[in-house]
């Protein structure tokens, strides 16, 4: 790695949720480096972001040594390009591999259960911490379902989801799995 090059990289730079970290990063001045797939974009945002321009790097997600490369020396990547489960896996699978550490801003249940099934002996294998869904939406209810579940007594898994929440876009849906229900008793235990 070459000291020139920033530690943290946002991957998706661009998009919505790309824009809303890299402000954020830039308000906090931490030094940082914006990725996509488009370099007009990469710079319009670099010289949106004022002061001196930020380091950006082109990435394409369909060649592994583009994204390897982009990763490189890095000590973290935050994945903000979507729908993750078309999108998203090359760069998990290179910061598994390479040992960046890694969090997304995924929604997708299914990408987050893939990527531990794929990804997680070779994160730990490399020392890299994988963390999905990392953001503000996802996490805090994450969360919450850990709480209330150690409150019942079960684990997250068992829980019934409310009716007429959804599981995410169509596209990003994992096929229903049948759920234990919860009891009156865990019910009433959870409300007193």
């Amino acid at each position: 790695m070459t000291s020139s090059r920033a530690a943290v990289l946002i991957h998706g730079a661009t998009g919505f949720t790309g824009k809303l970290v890299s402000a954020a990063l830039t308000k906090r001045a931490v030094p940082f480096a914006i990725a996509g797939r488009n370099r007009a974009k990469l710079d319009a945002l670099s010289a949106s972001l004022g002061g001196s321009p930020v380091e950006s790097v082109v990435v394409d997600i369909r060649n592994a040594r583009s994204v390897e490369a982009a990763l490189d020396g890095r000590t973290v990547v935050c994945a903000c390009a979507g729908p993750f489960l078309e999108v998203g896996e090359p760069v998990l699978a290179a910061a598994a591999k390479l040992g960046v550490h890694y969090a997304d801003t995924t929604g997708e249940q299914r990408f987050v259960v893939e990527a531990k099934a794929r990804y997680d002996e070779a994160a730990k294998a490399s020392g890299a911490c994988i963390v999905p869904a990392m953001a503000y939406e996802i996490a805090l209810a994450d969360w919450a379902s850990h709480l209330a579940a150690e409150m019942v007594g079960g684990e997250p898994e068992t829980s019934a989801r409310p009716r007429g929440v959804t599981s995410g876009p169509r596209r990003s849906r994992a096929p229903r799995r049948s759920s234990s229900r919860v009891t009156p008793a865990r019910r009433r235990s959870v409300h007193s």
